[in-house]
């Protein structure tokens, strides 16, 4: 699918207005790769990121936009009660299952309400920017912390919180200054949607989410839906 113009673009946003809940799809620049995804979650049209195994162990990949056989960030999932295996410094590893998590960017909040992990967030980016009224509650009574956004987050504030992860808004390209968190081993996790160049990629990303919580049937359910409409 080419980029689409002004025209096929807002009737795009206007769909997923309701759809997507709410969400502003915007138009990105991942290009499409022939490359096969590596396990049984089907990618069909999301271009940013890749689905693997390595020794059995889940991976996610953040691609590259200008070359999608390429990863910008790799991530290796590994519950904690198993010995970690040799060869694994190419990956970022992160310990499951996810208990604790942060999320600095609001467009991943409602894929994460989807997929019914919502209580486990214990910290955002900007209260002023929440319109959920169960997360407000929360801010309220200091279940859920604000901690900034990206590169302007309070480190100590996410250390108190000590997340499993942390999700932010990025590709995790070179560049980007993320020496302090890697320092304090503050781990970072790479959400891209905004490159994808469909409304149907940007939505497909709940099954990166749904990969990390092992909410797979809930993430094709609701990926159904919105392919319904198209």
């Amino acid at each position: 699918m080419g980029q689409p113009n002004s025209g096929e673009n807002k009737q795009s946003r206007l769909i997923l207005f309701f759809v997507w809940a709410f969400f502003l799809i915007p138009t990105g620049e991942c290009k499409s790769t022939s490359v096969a995804p590596f396990s049984s979650m089907e990618i069909e049209y999301a271009r940013c990121f890749r689905v693997g195994s390595f020794q059995g162990f889940l991976v996610l990949e953040v691609l590259n936009p200008n070359d999608p056989t390429t990863a910008h960030q790799k991530y290796l999932f590994i519950p904690r009660d198993q010995e970690l295996p040799e060869k694994i410094s190419s990956y970022q590893l992160i310990r499951t299952p996810i208990e604790r998590f942060v999320s600095l960017s609001t467009t991943h909040l409602y894929p994460l309400k989807v997929l019914g992990v919502q209580d486990q967030l214990v910290g955002i980016g900007r209260a002023k920017d929440i319109s959920d009224p169960h997360l407000k509650q929360r801010i309220e009574n200091g279940s859920l912390k604000e901690v900034g956004l990206f590169q302007k987050s309070s480190v100590e504030a996410l250390l108190d919180l000590e997340p499993d992860l942390v999700f932010v808004y990025g590709s995790g390209a070179p560049g980007e200054d993320l020496e302090s968190f890697h320092r304090l081993k503050i781990p970072l996790v790479f959400i891209s949607e905004f490159l994808e160049s469909t409304p149907l990629g940007y939505g497909e990303w709940i099954k990166f989410f749904a990969a990390i919580f092992s909410r797979k049937e809930e993430a094709s359910r609701h990926f159904q839906k919105i392919k319904n409409y198209y």
